[in-house]
């Protein structure tokens, strides 16, 4: 009897694959890209699924750390260099996303990979026209190794990506990048180029008149982004940790005119000097910007 009971449980196990498409697709839009990656591994049917960049919903988002793709020679991280690995494993993923281009609109990647990655020489991104949100995020021991000799080409294929609203870089070393190489993308609302080693000084382009956040800290710019002041909807800027010689050596008038502006920080060294009367705009009779302890700047409400 317990033998054929078992037996008429064996019987009645369900058959995932034969779930109504409605039904699969109400659950594959619960996960997310790792378990979605997973699942697609599971049958035939449910792989036919999810390699369909139309249906909506499911390959909208996608948020993967590079270093927990797959790799045939199964080496820890700290191993990849001597073999390539990163490569072997990287290609394949940017074929999988190029499948589900289509359909995608925010990704975000985020790798400690330290070997020679070329995001398929940026091809890749000419297949992303849809996107709306792009982060790219490496730790700081791993700065070096993403685009090594091809941040400039990095930067105008970036530029092409005329949909986004959200660009965000981190620690990508990057010291080559010019940030008026993304003088086409008028519809970027945040603009994050974090710890990029940027040292070029540039114009803000007019393109940008309708971004609300800019944040360029951590880089190694010398003075203050030219032409601010078309910035006209901007709530948020950051150019904290400058690590040149980054001096504000001209008043801010130019803050007058934003009249949205919320939120200001700048960070110096210690052993930097500030020019005391560039630290001060009025708006509507009310203090903009001070000087704070340990020579942070914030806006004061």
């Amino acid at each position: 009897m317990q033998q054929g009971g078992g037996n008429r449980r064996c019987a009645l196990r369900p058959d995932w694959s034969k779930l109504p498409l409605e039904l699969l697709t109400t659950i594959f839009q619960q996960l997310n890209t790792k378990e979605l990656v997973r699942a697609e591994l599971c049958c035939k049917t449910w792989h036919s699924v999810l390699s369909k960049p139309q249906v909506p919903g499911l390959w909208g988002c996608v948020e993967i750390k590079l270093d927990e793709l797959p790799n045939r020679l199964d080496l820890p991280p700290q191993d990849w260099d001597e073999h390539d690995v990163a490569s072997e494993m990287f290609l394949p993923f940017c074929q999988w996303l190029q499948d589900r281009a289509p359909g995608l609109e925010s990704l975000h990647l985020m790798t400690a990979i330290e070997s020679e990655l070329t995001l398929a020489e940026l091809q890749l991104l000419r297949h992303l026209g849809s996107l709306r949100t792009l982060s790219i995020w490496s730790p700081p021991d791993s700065i070096s190794a993403l685009f090594p000799g091809g941040m400039a080409g990095y930067g105008q294929a970036l530029g092409r990506l005329t949909m986004l609203t959200s660009l965000d870089l981190r620690h990508i070393g990057a010291p080559e990048f010019d940030p008026v190489q993304l003088c086409h993308m008028s519809s970027l609302r945040h603009l994050v180029l974090n710890y990029l080693d940027i040292t070029v000084d540039f114009d803000v382009p007019c393109a940008w008149q309708n971004l609300t956040k800019l944040n360029l800290s951590g880089n190694r710019m010398n003075q203050m982004p030219g032409k601010l002041s078309v910035l006209h909807s901007l709530k948020m800027l950051h150019l904290e940790e400058q690590y040149g010689d980054f001096q504000i050596t001209e008043p801010m008038d130019f803050l007058t005119q934003m009249k949205d502006l919320s939120q200001v920080q700048l960070w110096q060294k210690s052993d930097h000097s500030w020019n005391e009367s560039s630290l001060y705009a009025l708006v509507q009779g009310r203090l903009l910007i001070r000087k704070t302890p340990g020579c942070k700047v914030s806006l004061h409400e």
